[in-house]
């Protein structure tokens, strides 16, 4: 870690977050007293009159946009973090509007012709002059190509991979200073910017934003539910992606869905079993469903677009999710605290206990109420938030997901009020359920290591063997007997193993 931080950039920081006040979002994570509590007040200054009543999220939001594109995605991964900034901050940050005027047509024909070598009247067929959109990495055009086909082009902002590397080494220099502050372990900064560095790396460059919707379009090439763009590979590059056209209307658009005829209830039932089927059953899912990245299509399909943020939940996680979310529904709060000490988060079997108590207090009085109106979103984020309490690390994909959950549910209440998403989706989620972690997939779960132990037996043989070949050349007189003992130590283990899965399997199928 280098001591000194890149000391110009330090100081405009803090310049423009004391201006817009934008530090009261972290008041309740700072120390009540001491050097930490002093620390923070000199960091915050002299607290201010709210910017025309703003809320803290909207002001630190207001600060990240003046800060600049690499703060605005840095904003975007904070607002996974529903245990440091509180629910109404992830949605003021989410709702955070990386918009930007577009730059100018010329800066992208010249991108373009000297990323394939080519006129761009050799390329396209027609090229739109007049951004669709226009953010603070790259600004999108619509085209067509030379064979007839229909695209959006995404071209990226000059200069803007020199910004982000000019501001990384700023946010290194935090992380790494927060990482040695007492009492942040669970904060897991280190973790948090290598997820940022992984998105800044896909979001610029555009070739594995490209690969990233292959891939999620792999996982969905035969769910008619869902349209997902394709790459046209013969024209992207670094700094140019190409890909088939999407049109519908957004699920913000309350009043467009419905001219358009569209079901609410239907749609929104929909968006939703297909974000969970993308979790569980795929484990790769897309990091940032926000309104202007969803639509729906006129056959009623939702169409993703914009692959730059992008979640993996490998399947021990999975399981470990799911676990605590059938624990949940139960209201079995011993049983999540069971799961998270097996995991490894708490440290103590001592913690059982008050672990389970304190889960019953934050989550009963949402699990409480009727289930059309409980938020799964706040859910895992109370149970993420216990990370703190605790001081354990979580990972960041969980976190992302989290967000995801709120951001969905956020979207249904302001264009569908009254419907509860994961009631809708609720019959996919028991099914899946039941298939994945019921009695029969635990027993099927058990066979399976069962039989992993059963394949590892003539290694253990083999090591019982090679052991006492070692004692006995040590030994002046090895006894005879003891050199079958590794076959039959291992044909006893095995027997009984094999024995008792027969048993299980028989009992229990």
């Amino acid at each position: 870690m280098s001591i000194l931080p890149p000391f110009a950039q330090l100081w405009r920081l803090l310049r423009v977050l004391r201006r817009h006040d934008a530090l009261e979002i972290f008041q309740p994570l700072a120390p009540e007293a001491g050097l930490g509590a002093l620390a923070f007040g000199l960091l915050r200054g002299r607290v201010r009159k709210p910017e025309l009543g703003l809320r803290p999220g909207q002001r630190l939001a207001a600060a990240l946009v003046e800060l600049g594109p690499s703060y605005i995605k840095a904003g975007q991964l904070l607002a996974t973090r529903v245990d440091l900034i509180g629910e109404q901050g992830v949605m003021d940050l989410t709702a955070l509007q990386d918009r930007l005027p577009g730059f100018d047509f010329a800066i992208v024909c010249q991108e373009i012709e000297r990323q394939f070598e080519a006129p761009l009247e050799s390329l396209f067929a027609s090229f739109e002059e007049e951004a669709l959109s226009a953010a603070s990495v790259a600004q999108v055009h619509f085209a067509v190509t030379k064979d007839g086909a229909p695209v959006a082009v995404k071209v990226l902002r000059p200069g803007i991979r020199r910004a982000f590397a000019r501001d990384l080494k700023l946010f290194r220099w935090l992380a790494q200073l927060t990482a040695w502050l007492p009492g942040t372990r669970s904060l897991n900064a280190p973790g948090l910017l290598a997820v940022y560095e992984r998105q800044l790396a896909t979001e610029t460059d555009l070739r594995l934003e490209a690969a990233a919707m292959e891939t999620f379009f792999a996982y969905n090439e035969h769910e008619p539910r869902i349209v997902i763009p394709r790459a046209r590979w013969d024209l992207t590059a670094r700094t140019v992606l190409t890909m088939s056209r999407v049109e519908g209307v957004s699920m913000n658009d309350r009043e467009g869905l419905i001219a358009a005829g569209h079901d609410l209830e239907q749609i929104f039932g929909q968006a939703a079993e297909l974000l969970f089927l993308s979790i569980f059953r795929d484990g790769y899912f897309h990091g940032d469903q926000h309104g202007g990245n969803l639509s729906i299509t006129d056959q009623g399909q939702v169409a993703l677009v914009d692959y730059g943020i992008m979640g993996a939940v490998a399947w021990p996680l999975r399981v470990f999710l799911a676990d605590v979310l059938m624990a949940l529904l139960q209201r079995d709060y011993r049983a999540i605290a069971q799961r998270f000490l097996d995991e490894g988060y708490l440290r103590r079997a001592d913690d059982l206990d008050f672990f389970a108590l304190s889960l019953r207090a934050v989550c009963e009085p949402i699990i409480g109420q009727p289930l059309e109106r409980v938020s799964f979103g706040r859910l895992v984020g109370q149970l993420l938030g216990m990370g703190r309490a605790f001081n354990f690390v979580v990972q960041p994909e969980l976190f992302i997901l989290q967000k995801n959950m709120i951001m969905a549910e956020g979207i249904a209440r302001r264009v569908a009020p009254g419907v509860n998403i994961w009631t809708l989706a609720q019959p996919l989620i028991e099914s899946w359920m039941l298939e994945h972690r019921g009695p029969r997939a635990r027993v099927k779960e058990e066979l399976e290591r069962g039989l992993a132990s059963l394949r590892r037996l003539p290694d253990l043989a083999d090591k019982l063997e090679a052991d006492l070949d070692r004692r006995q050349a040590a030994s002046a007189a090895p006894a005879r007997w003891a050199r079958g003992l590794p076959l039959f130590v291992g044909l006893g283990l095995g027997s009984a193993a094999g024995l008792a899965l027969v048993l299980v399997a028989a009992a229990l199928l």
